[in-house]
């Protein structure tokens, strides 16, 4: 008797919507903001593994909006608390392909660079770049940023003033300039 009940509750449960016209949506990226705010809690806390697994989530929920930079970003985050610099650097140069104009990922790759010991390095690929392309404003942007980084300020404001010449209407450049009011 118990079970005829149960079924007659659950075929009402499976009818109810159906009778009423409702959906029930899944909206994946919905969900990837879910699981990134759960990497978040893990990060903070300190559970890294359990925060990579829920950015991966995040990114395979929601792998192609800018949104995926941050999932990026903070999956970089992770890896880089736990020392694996080659992971991190990945997620990162993704990050930045998303989202470009958010400078808080070029400064996190450039800290890996650092914490891998290769800044010196990466700099002296970038003023190859810079010096076959004086146009190209993204190299001038990271040799600002990683002069910044080794307290060389008198290349890091040549390099920075330089960038928001050639991209003066970038939102990056907000932040850029901002960078340079402080500096000097």
């Amino acid at each position: 008797m118990q079970i005829l009940k149960f079924f007659k509750i659950i075929l009402i449960l499976i009818l109810i919507p159906i009778i009423q016209g409702s959906t029930f949506v899944i909206d994946p990226s919905k969900n990837a903001v879910w699981h990134n705010e759960k990497g978040l809690f893990c990060l903070r806390f300190g559970n890294y593994y359990g925060a990579i697994e829920e950015f991966k989530i995040a990114i395979a929920l929601n792998h192609k909006t800018q949104a995926s930079g941050a999932f990026y970003n903070n999956l970089g985050t992770s890896y880089y608390k736990l020392g694996v610099y080659e992971l991190a650097l990945q997620c990162y140069q993704k990050a930045i392909g998303f989202n470009p104009n958010f400078i808080q990922y070029h400064q996190n790759l450039i800290d890996t660079y650092k914490a891998q010991k290769r800044l010196g390095k990466v700099i002296n690929s970038y003023e190859k770049i810079v010096a076959k392309d004086p146009y190209n404003s993204r190299a001038h942007l990271m040799l600002g940023l990683m002069y910044k980084k080794n307290n060389n300020k008198t290349k890091a404001v040549m390099y920075l003033t330089q960038f928001r010449r050639l991209e003066p209407d970038l939102d990056v450049t907000k932040q850029v300039e901002v960078m340079l009011k402080e500096m000097r």
